[in-house]
């Protein structure tokens, strides 16, 4: 399939941004009414305001669905329980598959490349409002216990909670106040869902690829031999992490 027929989340590049300062706003206002309410008081514009935020919500959420659904990748992402058509769409529309030629480019682009931050005062050099919504399918893939992508959290979870152990760094809650030799529990969640974020990013890529006609260059893991001769697969198969059958 070429480019041109594959590419009906083009013209939504938008859309993603918007849903989130759309979001921003109704939470906004929400807020204000609660307060309102709380001291006896009520808000005329904000009470009208709410409900036609909220229907601006529907409408953008639908229109990014339907560009998901009508997209040939859907038809790996519906078979991957906690990857809505909402939120998958979300993040293909804030991208250009055509110019991330490598799955390092699609984690770059999207702020998932190593030592990649905000700073304060330097333009950012990544996709802001794309990874806040690969942050939100983190979530929803999260949720869905018992599911293939749910495993490579709790495995990435496992090594990263031995890898301190074995450093004698210490995990302790976040009520405590942490001290030299310690990390705190977010701190290994958060390390763990990167890392399932970034495998499903790779299999998206991949399927992305393929459905545009792109040249894949199948990713570093691959094929790899280690020193014993002993042949490694990898975690970026995507036909690996369907909980749904075809």
């Amino acid at each position: 399939m070429t480019t041109t027929e594959a590419a009906p989340l083009a013209p939504l590049a938008f859309a993603g941004k918007l849903r989130v300062h759309l979001e921003k706003i109704r939470v906004a206002t929400q807020v204000r009414l609660a307060h309102l309410e709380r001291l006896g008081q009520r808000d005329a514009l904000s009470e009208e305001l709410l409900p036609k935020l909220e229907a601006l919500e529907e409408l953008v959420e639908s229109r990014i669905e339907d560009a998901c659904k009508a997209h040939p990748v859907y038809a790996w992402v519906e078979r991957v329980k906690g990857a809505g058509a909402m939120s998958v769409g979300a993040i293909m529309a804030r991208a250009d598959i055509t110019r991330l030629n490598t799955v390092s480019s699609m984690w770059a682009h999207f702020g998932f490349a190593p030592g990649q931050k905000r700073v304060k005062g330097e333009k950012v050099a990544f996709d802001v409002t794309g990874k806040t919504w690969c942050w939100r399918l983190g979530d929803s893939l999260l949720k869905r216990s018992g599911t293939k992508f749910r495993a490579v959290y709790d495995r990435r979870k496992e090594y990263e909670q031995a890898r301190y152990a074995a450093q004698g760094i210490r995990i302790i809650p976040a009520t405590r106040t942490k001290k030299e030799g310690e990390v705190y529990e977010g701190q290994v969640h958060m390390r763990a869902m990167r890392y399932m974020i970034k495998t499903f990013l790779a299999c998206l890529w991949k399927q992305w690829r393929e459905a545009e006609g792109l040249p894949v260059a199948p990713p570093y893991i691959i094929g790899r031999v280690d020193a014993n001769g002993k042949q490694h697969s990898t975690e970026y198969l995507p036909e690996e992490f369907c909980d749904r059958p075809a």
